[in-house]
Protein backbone atom coordinates (compact mmCIF):
# COMPACT_ATOMS: atom_id res chain seq x y z
CA UNK A 1 0.00 0.00 0.00
CA UNK A 2 1.20 3.48 -0.78
CA UNK A 3 1.30 6.56 1.41
CA UNK A 4 -1.88 8.66 1.58
CA UNK A 5 -1.29 12.40 1.60
CA UNK A 6 -4.02 14.93 2.32
CA UNK A 7 -3.53 18.62 1.62
CA UNK A 8 -5.66 21.36 3.15
CA UNK A 9 -5.64 25.15 3.09
CA UNK A 10 -6.25 27.08 6.29
CA UNK A 11 -6.56 30.87 6.38
CA UNK A 12 -5.09 31.25 2.88
CA UNK A 13 -6.62 31.41 -0.59
CA UNK A 14 -5.39 29.00 -3.23
CA UNK A 15 -4.00 29.07 -5.81
CA UNK A 16 -1.24 31.22 -4.29
CA UNK A 17 1.41 32.19 -6.84
CA UNK A 18 0.70 28.94 -8.67
CA UNK A 19 0.68 26.80 -5.50
CA UNK A 20 -2.30 24.47 -5.31
CA UNK A 21 -3.31 21.53 -3.17
CA UNK A 22 -2.63 19.22 -6.12
CA UNK A 23 0.88 20.58 -6.82
CA UNK A 24 1.75 20.26 -3.14
CA UNK A 25 0.42 16.71 -3.02
CA UNK A 26 2.49 15.75 -6.09
CA UNK A 27 5.69 17.02 -4.43
CA UNK A 28 4.90 15.10 -1.25
CA UNK A 29 3.98 11.94 -3.19
CA UNK A 30 7.32 11.94 -5.04
CA UNK A 31 9.21 12.33 -1.77
CA UNK A 32 7.13 9.64 -0.02
CA UNK A 33 7.62 7.21 -2.92
CA UNK A 34 11.39 7.78 -2.91
CA UNK A 35 11.49 7.25 0.86
CA UNK A 36 9.39 4.07 0.45
CA UNK A 37 6.78 5.33 2.90
CA UNK A 38 4.22 2.52 2.81
CA UNK A 39 1.08 1.83 4.83
CA UNK A 40 1.07 5.36 6.23
CA UNK A 41 -0.51 8.74 5.81
CA UNK A 42 0.13 12.35 6.72
CA UNK A 43 -1.45 15.73 6.17
CA UNK A 44 -0.07 18.99 4.85
CA UNK A 45 -1.84 22.18 5.85
CA UNK A 46 -0.98 25.23 3.76
CA UNK A 47 -1.40 28.42 5.78
CA UNK A 48 -0.53 32.07 5.91
CA UNK A 49 1.80 33.83 8.34
CA UNK A 50 -0.94 34.78 10.82
CA UNK A 51 -2.16 31.21 11.27
CA UNK A 52 1.29 29.63 11.57
CA UNK A 53 2.37 32.35 14.00
CA UNK A 54 -0.47 31.28 16.30
CA UNK A 55 0.65 27.64 16.10
CA UNK A 56 4.29 28.60 16.66
CA UNK A 57 3.36 30.66 19.72
CA UNK A 58 1.08 28.00 21.20
CA UNK A 59 3.28 24.94 20.70
CA UNK A 60 6.82 26.30 20.46
CA UNK A 61 6.53 29.47 22.58
CA UNK A 62 7.89 31.55 19.67
CA UNK A 63 5.75 34.57 18.87
CA UNK A 64 6.59 34.89 15.17
CA UNK A 65 5.64 33.23 11.91
CA UNK A 66 7.84 30.40 10.70
CA UNK A 67 8.01 28.53 7.42
CA UNK A 68 7.21 24.95 8.49
CA UNK A 69 6.14 23.12 11.64
CA UNK A 70 5.75 19.34 11.82
CA UNK A 71 3.81 17.42 14.42
CA UNK A 72 5.07 13.85 14.30
CA UNK A 73 2.72 11.39 15.95
CA UNK A 74 5.45 8.76 16.02
CA UNK A 75 6.89 10.44 19.09
CA UNK A 76 3.94 9.25 21.14
CA UNK A 77 1.12 6.81 20.58
CA UNK A 78 0.62 5.90 16.93
CA UNK A 79 -2.73 6.70 15.38
CA UNK A 80 -4.04 3.88 13.20
CA UNK A 81 -6.67 4.62 10.60
CA UNK A 82 -9.56 2.30 9.75
CA UNK A 83 -7.68 1.04 6.68
CA UNK A 84 -4.73 -0.01 8.88
CA UNK A 85 -2.42 2.81 7.82
CA UNK A 86 -0.44 4.70 10.44
CA UNK A 87 -0.99 8.45 10.50
CA UNK A 88 2.51 9.91 10.81
CA UNK A 89 1.42 13.46 11.62
CA UNK A 90 0.73 16.88 10.22
CA UNK A 91 2.92 19.42 8.45
CA UNK A 92 1.97 23.10 8.54
CA UNK A 93 3.57 25.29 5.86
CA UNK A 94 3.21 29.05 5.56
CA UNK A 95 3.21 29.73 1.85
CA UNK A 96 3.42 33.44 2.62
CA UNK A 97 6.74 32.74 4.38
CA UNK A 98 7.79 30.53 1.45
CA UNK A 99 7.18 33.50 -0.86
CA UNK A 100 9.21 35.79 1.44
CA UNK A 101 12.10 33.29 1.45
CA UNK A 102 12.07 32.84 -2.32
CA UNK A 103 12.46 35.29 -5.13
CA UNK A 104 8.80 34.92 -6.08
CA UNK A 105 9.43 33.00 -9.27
CA UNK A 106 11.13 30.28 -7.22
CA UNK A 107 8.30 29.77 -4.72
CA UNK A 108 7.70 26.25 -6.04
CA UNK A 109 11.30 25.30 -5.26
CA UNK A 110 10.95 26.76 -1.76
CA UNK A 111 7.69 24.85 -1.27
CA UNK A 112 9.49 21.66 -2.34
CA UNK A 113 12.17 22.29 0.26
CA UNK A 114 9.60 22.92 3.00
CA UNK A 115 7.56 19.82 2.13
CA UNK A 116 10.68 17.64 2.17
CA UNK A 117 11.85 19.25 5.41
CA UNK A 118 8.48 18.59 7.04
CA UNK A 119 8.37 14.96 5.88
CA UNK A 120 11.85 14.32 7.27
CA UNK A 121 10.72 15.65 10.64
CA UNK A 122 7.77 13.23 10.56
CA UNK A 123 10.26 10.42 10.00
CA UNK A 124 12.33 11.41 13.04
CA UNK A 125 15.03 13.59 11.53
CA UNK A 126 15.89 16.58 13.73
CA UNK A 127 18.26 19.46 13.00
CA UNK A 128 17.82 21.13 16.40
CA UNK A 129 19.38 18.44 18.65
CA UNK A 130 22.99 18.84 17.56
CA UNK A 131 25.23 19.64 14.61
CA UNK A 132 25.68 16.02 13.57
CA UNK A 133 21.91 15.47 13.34
CA UNK A 134 21.58 18.76 11.46
CA UNK A 135 24.17 17.62 8.90
CA UNK A 136 22.45 14.24 8.48
CA UNK A 137 19.07 15.92 7.93
CA UNK A 138 20.51 18.46 5.48
CA UNK A 139 22.21 15.71 3.46
CA UNK A 140 18.94 13.74 3.28
CA UNK A 141 17.03 16.91 2.34
CA UNK A 142 19.48 17.67 -0.48
CA UNK A 143 19.33 14.05 -1.69
CA UNK A 144 15.53 14.21 -1.90
CA UNK A 145 15.51 17.62 -3.58
CA UNK A 146 17.89 16.40 -6.27
CA UNK A 147 15.50 13.52 -7.05
CA UNK A 148 12.17 15.34 -7.03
Amino acid sequence: MSCDISVFAEDIDLPFYGITKKSTQLIAKKAADYLKMRDSSFSIILTGNTYIKTINRKFRKKNRPTDVISFAYGEGEKICLPDGKKHLGDIFISIEKALEQSSGSEIREELKRLVVHGILHLLGYDHERNETDADIMLDKENELLSII
